[in-house]
């Protein structure tokens, strides 16, 4: 789970540019959760599945939606998650595994789509 605040992260997964927003991957769904002012941009920049925060705040709708999977294991990035987040969450996975190193290794690594992207803007440059 990616956390507001990790905006590299949360563009790379979902390729959602807004500020705010949480991130929900399994073996068989994605999702985004965000606030209603992202509601357009999120739909237009992402393919994973919206849901939208509501009246409730990011980490009350996040959990709710974590509730809605039987997750034995989750992983969270812990130099952008809060202490107080993480609490709040905890009950949605009986372990939880720090992600942190994972998610930015993963950006480094280019496939040939982005490496033919990365040459383009060069040749423009």
């Amino acid at each position: 789970m990616a956390e507001r605040n990790n905006c590299e992260s949360m563009e790379y997964i979902t390729g959602f540019r807004g500020s705010s927003g949480a991130v929900i991957v399994s073996r068989d769904r994605s999702c985004l959760v965000t606030d209603g002012r992202y509601a357009l941009q999120a739909k237009v920049q992402s393919p994973f599945e919206l849901r939208m925060q509501g009246s409730g705040t990011l980490p009350e709708k996040t959990l709710e939606v974590l509730a809605e999977g039987r997750w034995q294991t989750a992983g969270y990035e812990a130099n952008r998650l809060t202490v107080r987040l993480f609490e709040a969450l905890k009950p949605a996975a009986p372990r939880w595994r720090d992600a942190s190193a994972l998610l930015p290794a993963l950006r480094r690594t280019k496939d040939e789509v982005e490496v033919a992207a990365i040459r383009k803007a060069g040749s423009i440059a």
